[in-house]
């Protein structure tokens, strides 16, 4: 549970800030008065009762002395419970954070944030709240927190901001459905990072779709050329429209013989001077392609003869 040594400095806090318009063992909050008196006669629900109004009540002080007790005694809770701290404890502990959540200011809602993202219990609504919260404090639940299914995520992409769907694109282990609500954002910047984590499942269907749109958007091809899961023949798609070295990383990491190698240099060539209206327009593409195959050192003399007959 929440330390009650940090609650004791909490309550000193906001009797030290009451004065001198407060009588002591009167007009003092009955929690705080209670607190600082170690109240330890005081049976177990009823304690945690009033552990939980002496948070809120640092809450909505918005003193810097009182935002630190409340930013230490968040700190102090427990990832799992353990011989301290029974479940029953973790679920009145759980709802003096929804409390919370709705009273403090960013900094401790941040550190909440913080540490319901390791916690495999955290309650999914109130993970869910701070989820759609601003990005400073949502990031650590959308990164981390394995309490959110895939319609929790889903809904933050469709209804929150580029960074929260940054946030989850980078997240652990994306699945193919929220991976294709990603890829429906059309957003360069998300779809880029998505390809970048190779944890994130992604559907043939989704990855043939990112492949097509690689040869009009030139930020999709490395991250596509460097996943594990894009196929051969979808490599070998895009070995036509790719560089140099984005080629060499193909032949490399898919191992391509030299018979392979040399029809897709044909198809590459063909590609590049398809348009071209005149015999001297196709000449000069074509010896091009060959200084540039050269200079990879992909160009063989059949691949050669090959180009000077496309």
């Amino acid at each position: 549970m929440v330390n009650t040594s940090l609650l004791f400095q909490g309550a000193e806090i906001l009797y030290s800030m009451s004065a001198p318009y407060a009588k002591v063992g009167s007009d003092f909050p009955l929690e705080t008065r209670l607190l600082m008196s170690n109240a330890s006669s005081i049976e177990f629900q009823q304690q945690r009762k009033l552990e939980g109004e002496l948070l809120v009540a640092l809450a909505r002080n918005r003193s810097t002395p009182a935002r630190r007790a409340l930013v230490e005694a968040v700190t102090e809770i427990p990832e799992a419970a353990d011989e301290q701290t029974s479940q029953r404890e973790r679920k009145l502990m759980f709802d003096i954070l929804r409390r919370l959540v709705h009273e403090a200011e960013m900094v401790v809602r941040r550190t909440i944030s913080l540490r319901l993202a390791e916690m495999e219990d955290a309650p999914r609504d109130l993970v869910r709240v701070l989820a759609n919260d601003k990005i400073e404090i949502a990031y650590p639940i959308l990164t981390k927190s394995g309490v959110l299914d895939d319609e929790d995520l889903i809904e933050v992409i469709e209804h929150r901001t580029f960074e929260h769907q940054l946030a989850v694109a980078i997240r652990s282990n994306v699945s193919e459905t929220v991976s294709d609500a990603l890829v429906d954002t059309a957003d360069k910047n998300v779809i880029k990072c998505l390809l970048q984590n190779t944890t994130s499942e992604i559907s043939r269907a989704t990855m043939e779709y990112l492949v097509e749109q690689s040869e009009r958007e030139d930020i999709f091809r490395e991250p596509l050329v460097r996943r594990q899961d894009l196929g051969r023949d979808l490599a070998e798609r895009m070995f036509l429209w790719v560089s140099r070295s984005l080629r060499e990383v193909i032949v490399e990491d898919w191992d391509l013989d030299e018979r392979t190698v040399e029809r897709l240099i044909t198809d590459a060539g063909k590609r590049t001077w398809k348009e071209t209206d005149t015999a001297e327009e196709r000449q000069n593409k074509a010896q091009q392609l060959a200084v540039s195959l050269d200079e990879q050192g992909l160009l063989t003399q059949e691949s050669m003869m090959q180009i000077g007959r496309a």
